[in-house]
């Protein structure tokens, strides 16, 4: 009978032991820049991005097609074995043979002028291209901002959870404590109810801590791009406390190299673009074409090769006001980027400002939460200490317990959200948290 239940075990290990191993190797460790990756591959709006790219090196492959001569080529064969017979002007009968003939033709047309109406076209899709770029970017950096932000929320509320048991632990000592100093006589069986309720809510406290991990996770799995059943683990990433801001570097650095400004002053380069094909419609335009037509007979009697250069000169007279309305509307627009471009330097300044003091903020908060994590240890090792020999109250205890777990907890957010303002603060003045797209 004992030989057969060792049989047991040993099976039920072996059985195990593969998918637990196969578990483990299932489980990715992700660093931020993976993480950053990861999401740059799957996300929605890169992907949509990435298209209006495509698209708008489309049109400018478009636009450049009109540099280039437009060639044909078309070839003709026919063979006829009936006869034919006509009267000669002699009066004879005259018989026709079977016969047969070949064409191949080569066409080529190029522009030679058009009033530099296909150069604007070019440099209209040039500045669409780089504002597809630009969004791109701006879409990229958006999407990396919100990446590190649910990291970081994620290994906070990790290091939460590990607090919390540590505390629920220190809960449990104090209640085995508690019921030592009453079995002793002295202390009151108050104190007993008063540390059963403190283990309680270090329970709660555990519970609501391993929860809010488990919504964090979720929230990064989804923005990365993992499926639910995809298993991961994130690591930690150093603080850097070395980190030097420089407010008016900043700021400059942020007008010269944020995305949504560089595609506002495309969007405004291709308006202009707009504007002088719209202009060019109430001027005089001329057009010139060349044209090349080369024929290749079986008979070579019957070739004839040609070339036409053709110029069209138009002069508009009067179109009812229309092109003028369109290029009022077409400045009015400009007038309007022109406004938001202001608007949004003056904002983007503003963010880089506030995202630096509230980075300063941050930096300061890690080292008075530290000092405040160290004298409320100090407080909570003398309490418990007076307590053991019972020369003070539980509730002191209580007391310096709260004002420790408390100042553990802002110590954890404090580093934390120091990260997220490092990150927000990059961000702001265009710094990219990405290494592709």
């Amino acid at each position: 009978m004992f030989r057969k239940k060792v049989y047991i075990l040993l099976l039920v290990v072996i059985l195990t032991l593969p998918s637990s191993i196969s578990l483990s190797r299932d489980i990715q460790q992700l660093t931020l820049s993976d993480c950053i990756s990861m999401a740059m591959e799957t996300n929605v709006s890169i992907i949509k991005a990435r298209d209006n790219i495509r698209v708008a090196e489309a049109g400018k492959r478009q636009s450049l097609s009109t540099f280039y001569p437009s060639i044909q080529f078309s070839s003709q064969y026919s063979r006829t074995n009936a006869n034919t017979t006509f009267i000669s002007g002699a009066g004879t009968v005259v018989s026709s043979p079977a016969r047969q003939s070949g064409l191949a033709t080569f066409i080529i047309k190029q522009r030679i002028f058009d009033s530099f109406r296909t150069w604007n076209n070019y440099k209209l899709s040039e500045a669409q291209l780089q504002n597809a770029e630009y969004a791109l970017k701006e879409a990229a950096k958006d999407l990396a901002l919100a990446v590190a932000r649910n990291y970081f929320q994620l290994s906070e509320a990790k290091h939460l959870v590990e607090l919390t048991e540590v505390l629920l632990n220190q809960a449990n000592k104090h209640f085995e404590q508690t019921n030592a100093n009453y079995q002793a006589g002295i202390s009151p069986k108050s104190d007993i109810y008063s540390a059963q309720v403190n283990v309680t809510q270090a329970k709660v406290n555990l519970l609501e801590a391993q929860n809010n991990l488990n919504i964090q996770k979720a929230n990064l799995r989804k923005l990365i791009g993992l499926e639910r059943s995809d298993l991961f683990e994130i690591t930690d990433e150093k603080l850097e406390l070395n980190y030097k801001a420089e407010l008016q570097e900043g700021i400059n650095k942020a007008l010269q190299d944020r995305p949504e400004l560089n595609e506002m002053m495309a969007q405004i380069e291709a308006q202009n673009r707009q504007i002088d094909l719209l202009t060019l419609n109430v001027m005089p335009q001329l057009t010139i074409d060349l044209g090349l037509n080369l024929d290749a007979y079986r008979d070579p009697s019957l070739s004839e090769n040609a070339y036409t250069v053709s110029a069209n000169f138009t002069l508009p007279l009067f179109d009812g006001f229309s092109s003028k309305a369109k290029i009022d509307a077409a400045e009015a627009n400009m007038n309007s980027l022109q406004a938001q471009e202001r608007d949004m330097k003056r904002s983007i300044s503003l963010e880089v400002e506030t995202d630096y003091y509230k980075l300063e903020t941050a930096f300061a908060k890690i080292e008075l939460t530290s000092q405040q994590v160290e004298e409320a240890k100090k407080n909570l090792d003398v309490s418990e200490g007076r307590y053991k020999v019972g020369v003070a109250p539980f509730q002191e205890v209580l007391d310096a317990q709260v004002t420790y777990n408390r100042s553990m907890v802002e110590l954890i957010a404090s580093r934390y959200a120091y990260q997220i303002a490092l990150f927000t603060f990059k961000t702001a003045i265009g710094e990219e948290l990405y290494e592709k797209i």
